[in-house]
């Protein structure tokens, strides 16, 4: 465009050479052996085996743990709220149904999570929905009726805010009964999947001290239902599975990187991430191949509503299907596999070798063949995630990656090089677990507290036992610092009074000497008014009501002191015989006379403050 030479704009030969590999490499070459030898085969070695089980035990473990009698009442608590939930809905939509999904269906809880998410389908929201897909309603008219199923779901749970109800009847509406089980309830009808929110009082739930329980309920999230659902399969075929997970989840979570509200990823797309690095490495199948599916006889069925959810195919194997007919084994090699050599492949695949400039991550295909520009949102900077069931193909294509941007991006990429280098000089060096835990993984044990904060704790212990071994010699110390401390400070005071002292034997002007005659009587009124305040505290305390002092009183206290009794210079008649005139022209002059007076003790203090201050700097 601007006329340069083609000369000019030409590229080095031998540069494009050296930099296509490495960009455009043709990842569908990289075979499930080659990804093992790159990630997986220097962590086989039998000398780290140990250490690698070691590192299982207490590490990975703790976070799988069967946690039977917290985890056994929390879903007795989830049942409670969804009869709940399902009793009173089903009365005010027909048809109605409640699913769970979330962490609450997959399993895939750290265990400190109580919320509950719920999809409730509509039948009525469900055609709604269904003649928007098709375009038989326009977006304005679908989005003023899923308002208003919102709101009729959100009156279902909450009380009105207005209106009484009469109590000599003996029986209370129904309102009144909901205000003691719902509360915090709110609405959010504009979201891209309405949802209403509250806390159920009744659920007796372990992990909140009232036993209360949030919950959202979402209408028609029946794909979100769809994506945990296929999670929970996956974490089923192997125990390995699920510690992976939580293990890769305990890390997003310390590193921060596990939220799409962030610009990073989400803690959903970090699961996809992780099994489609164990299909990559042929350790799990691929549970929405057809040939996999028409092998355990399970078909697409157009009239089961979870198998077109959104007019989506959704239909997957499960695990149990998997497990009871054998078609698929894994290979003998990963039978003995620690997770911790998954944990450290997986790093070094994403951080390393997984070729996220041309190729996506997807599930739905288990292995390298998907190139992301299939997606238009992808770039080639970021990661290109495509959801299992809104693919690029389907009329909804859902990029997990979307929410990266260029400083989440960095973010990511940051974490997993450093997890990467980390767990590889772990496993070489055979180091001590207890010196890379806090950095690069964050493990929560069976008690809720994490290994860096039990190593903390212990810190702190063996700091308290020598504290007591050294208890007397710190006493010591510190009454020893406190009495130098107190030292000082009566030296100062001694040093101050010293000077103050030497001041009044200077020989200085008459005009200073007065200031000081003045400041001696000022002192001296000040000693009377502290001995007034004491022994009216004094008597406030013994419960004798203080004395007040009457005129009389006040001016014999004046002129003990050397006070002033009288305004004037002089005396002064009352004005009783005196005529009216006279009595406002003595008022008159008695202002201006306070006005004057006044104005020459405030000049008379100002020089006397500057005499003295101009006395000390000179002693």
């Amino acid at each position: 465009k601007k006329g340069l030479p083609i000369d000019t704009l030409a590229l080095n030969q031998s540069t494009v050479k050296d930099i296509l590999p490495t960009i455009f490499q043709d990842s569908s070459t990289m075979t499930p052996s080659d990804i093992i030898q790159k990630t997986l085969l220097p962590l086989l070695d039998p000398e780290v085996e140990e250490f690698a089980q070691k590192m299982d035990v207490e590490i990975i473990t703790p976070l799988a743990m069967d946690r039977h009698d917290m985890h056994h009442l929390h879903k007795n608590s989830v049942r409670i709220l969804c009869d709940r939930l399902t009793d009173i809905l089903t009365k005010k939509f027909r048809g109605a149904h409640l699913d769970v999904y979330g962490s609450c269906l997959s399993g895939l809880s750290l265990g400190n999570s109580s919320d509950v998410d719920i999809s409730i389908y509509i039948p009525e929201a469900f055609q709604i929905k269904l003649d928007f897909t098709n375009g038989k309603i326009e977006r304005d008219r679908y989005q003023k009726v899923m308002k208003k199923f919102v709101y009729k779901l959100f009156d279902s749970l909450s009380p009105p805010r207005h209106g009484r109800y009469n109590s000599q009847q003996g029986r209370k509406p129904a309102h009144v009964s909901l205000n003691q089980e719902f509360r915090n309830m709110e609405a959010i009808p504009f979201a891209r999947v309405p949802v209403v929110k509250g806390n159920y009082l009744h659920a007796n739930n372990p992990f909140a001290k009232d036993g209360s329980m949030h919950f959202d309920i979402c209408i028609l999230n029946d794909i979100a239902v769809a994506n945990s659902g296929l999670l929970r399969e996956y974490s089923l075929i192997d125990t390995r599975v699920k510690m992976l997970m939580l293990s890769v989840k305990s890390w997003i979570k310390y590193k921060g990187i596990g939220n799409a509200a962030d610009q990073t990823l989400s803690s959903y797309t970090w699961m996809v991430m992780v099994v489609f690095y164990l299909q990559c490495i042929e350790f799990l199948p691929n549970l929405q191949c057809p040939h996999f599916m028409e092998a355990h006889n399970v078909r697409f069925d157009p009239t089961n509503r979870m198998h077109t959810v959104n007019g989506l195919k959704t239909v997957y194997l499960s695990s149990e299907s998997v497990l009871q007919h054998e078609i698929w084994q894994q290979p003998e090699q990963f039978k003995s596999t620690p997770v911790s050599a998954l944990l450290a492949g997986f790093f070094l695949f994403y951080a390393r070798h997984f070729p996220h400039e041309t190729t996506a991550v997807s599930i739905r295909l288990g292995n390298l063949s998907l190139q992301k520009t299939v997606f238009k949102s992808s770039r080639l900077w970021r990661i290109v995630v495509e959801d299992p069931f809104e693919t690029h193909d389907s009329p909804c294509p859902h990029d997990l990656g979307t929410p990266l941007n260029d400083h989440g991006n960095i973010k990511v990429t940051k974490a997993l090089h450093e997890a990467a280098d980390r767990m590889e000089r772990m496993y070489i060096d055979c180091t001590d677990i207890d010196d890379c835990i806090g950095s690069f993984c964050f493990v929560q044990t069976s008690n809720g507290s994490s290994n860096s904060e039990i190593a903390n704790r212990s810190e702190l212990a063996s700091a308290d036992n020598e504290s007591e071994e050294a208890g007397p010699a710190k006493l010591k110390h510190k009454s020893n610092r406190s009495n130098n401390r107190q030292a000082r400070r009566n030296k100062a005071k001694t040093q101050n009074q010293n000077a103050s002292t030497n001041a009044h034997h200077v020989s200085v002007p008459a005009s200073s000497q007065k200031l000081s005659n003045n400041s001696s009587k000022d002192h001296g009124s000040a000693a009377k008014q502290d001995q007034d305040k004491k022994e009216h505290t004094v008597k406030h305390q013994t419960g004798e009501p203080p004395k007040r002092k009457n005129k009389h009183q006040k001016n014999k206290a004046a002129k003990k002191n050397g006070e002033n009794v009288s305004s004037g210079d002089g005396p002064r008649d009352d004005g009783k015989n005196q005529s009216p005139k006279q009595n406002s022209g003595n008022r008159r002059n008695t202002r201006q006379g306070d006005q004057r007076r006044a104005s020459q003790e405030m000049k008379e203090s100002s020089r006397q403050k500057y005499e003295e201050e101009l006395l000390l700097s000179n002693v």
